[in-house]
């Protein structure tokens, strides 16, 4: 896909990450790999902000109308949005990869009238989901728009063999996970949850019924997760999709999902969440509206239907671990 006149503004990429931000910088990776040049704000120091600007009116000389930019949104820089604001009155044409919108994460409507009026700066959009397609049709604008389905993560896949059994795995941001800390509940004294990542309390805790196994690079953790299934859920309630950040759900891929594929791990999945759709397209996990509801449905499973399950995920793992998807997307829109 090597274009001339295709650019991104390198925001995220070198950057390390210790959650799905990864996927950020992984984005960025990929559109240079398919022949995007990179385009960047990098002064410091002294007079920071003066150069930053200098930066920024420079590459906006260089680009001309018809070039295309590719941006991984959120774009938090004051300069970065100066700079897309400038190259937009130039006829620039610009993509966005939705990866978070804020305001609806945080459920905080000035955040969310910001993401607006920035988001309407583009001409096109890579978005998860189909909600959030709709989304960004009804809210943003009527523009071009292609579905990621699944976040790339560059990682090497892992063909380790796994066996059925009642460990779950939950990674990520566990400070921001409040449905945690109702993991000990006797309802749930038949499963096993590994926690990994950053933001464990201690009191939620419970020798063999909730262990927390530590933080690793993202690139490690496919090869470090230990259970058999990987558990996408957020919010405040192990009961359903409760607080901002399970209703955030409807609309996202959760990086998590993917990094659960490429560890061979069948998932678990809020029915309300996005991802649902994909568990359910692909054979791949299960789908409950409770976490309470998990045991039963676990007893319920066969080891064969564990091991296609698992079968399932091969193809999808190669396609994410080599950035396939937003490939597939970008040549979409361009």
């Amino acid at each position: 896909m090597q274009k001339s006149n295709t650019y991104y503004l390198k925001q995220y990429a070198g950057q390390k990450y210790r959650h799905g931000g990864v996927g950020y910088s992984d984005a960025e990776k990929i559109a240079e790999e398919i022949g995007f040049r990179p385009l960047q704000l990098t002064a410091s120091g002294w007079f920071v902000r003066i150069r930053r600007f200098w930066q920024a009116w420079r590459i906006s000389q260089r680009l001309v109308a018809g070039d295309t930019l590719f941006v991984v949104y959120p774009v938090y820089g004051r300069m970065d949005q100066w700079l897309l604001k400038r190259v937009k009155q130039k006829g620039i044409r610009l993509i966005a990869l939705v990866a978070d919108i804020d305001g609806l994460k945080d459920a905080d409507a000035r955040l969310l009238q910001q993401d607006i009026q920035l988001l309407s700066l583009f001409d096109a959009y890579v978005v998860h989901s189909e909600a959030m397609e709709q989304w960004v049709l009804k809210y943003v604008k009527k523009a071009p728009v292609a579905q990621l389905e699944f976040f790339d993560f560059l990682a090497p896949v892992n063909t380790a063999e796994r066996r059925l059994s009642n460990q779950v795995v939950f990674a990520g941001n566990l400070s921001k996970s409040g449905f945690l800390a109702q993991l000990r509940h006797p309802e749930l004294a038949s499963l096993h949850f590994r926690l990994y990542g950053v933001g464990v309390e201690k009191n939620w805790l419970q020798p063999a019924q909730v262990d927390w196994e530590g933080q690793f690079a993202p690139a490690e953790l496919p090869q470090r997760l230990q259970g058999s299934f990987g558990l996408v859920w957020d919010g405040d309630s192990a009961k359903g999709a409760e607080g901002a950040l399970g209703r955030y759900m409807q609309y996202i891929s959760h990086h998590k999902l993917s990094l659960y594929i490429l560890a061979g791990m069948p998932v678990i999945v809020s029915a309300e969440a996005a991802s649902a759709i994909l568990v359910e397209k692909y054979g791949i996990g299960l789908i409950i509206d409770s976490l309470e509801e998990l045991p039963a449905q676990l007893k319920k499973l066969s080891e064969e239907s564990f091991s296609v399950m698992r079968k399932n995920m091969e193809p999808l793992a190669r396609r994410i671990s080599s950035g396939q998807n937003l490939r597939r997307a970008l040549e979409q829109l361009l």
